[in-house]
């Protein structure tokens, strides 16, 4: 029943928030030392006009946090072209930064406080690993780097737990599927 916080979610600053927040089915563990949460999000608006009522999804997916111990320097947000204008409005805009590979611009936009940290951290690796993951994923994929942690959000991924986890949960199998979501 347990979910992120929404000013966690709010703080990342890499999606707009609406006026509605769920979080559901939250998972924490650790890796070596980098410890990680991922819980089900869904942030949309809601309003009514007489007896009509209408619903903007801003994010309806998965939510991962990675927390580091190092530190960014900077605020780096990278996103799928369909969610590269949904910035949050109370943040301090940042800007866009183009980088080299054509592939990686095909699918995505960069933004970024400091180019010059930005393009240091999205190395040509870091870049690769980014495409290999969105590869794989049914979803559209946005990435927040900031302070030490890492938010890798993938809007429209189908919840694939919720329908194991009643009483007849075997826990060797749910272990086994949530190690491999992690990796």
């Amino acid at each position: 029943k347990e979910g992120f916080p929404e000013e966690m979610i709010a703080s990342s600053g890499m999606i707009m928030m609406g006026n509605s927040f769920e979080s559901a089915n939250l998972v924490k563990g650790e890796r070596g030392d980098i410890l990680f949460e991922m819980a089900d999000v869904t942030i949309s608006r809601k309003t009514q006009s007489g007896k009509d009522h209408h619903t903007i999804t801003f994010f309806d997916g998965c939510w991962m946090t990675f927390h580091l111990n190092k530190s960014f320097g900077t605020t780096l947000h990278v996103k799928e072209k369909g969610f590269s204008g949904n910035q949050s409005p109370k943040r301090k805009p940042l800007s866009l930064v183009m980088l080299e590979n054509r592939e990686f611009n095909r699918f995505f936009r960069v933004y970024a406080e400091d180019e010059e940290r930005a393009r240091y951290i999205l190395s040509p690796l870091f870049i690769e690993a980014v495409l290999t993951i969105n590869a794989s994923l049914q979803g559209d994929l946005m990435l927040a780097l900031s302070e030490n942690t890492i938010h890798v959000a993938i809007h429209g991924i189908k919840r694939e737990w919720e329908s194991i986890l009643p009483e007849n949960a075997d826990r060797r199998t749910l272990k086994r599927e949530m190690l491999l979501d992690v990796s």
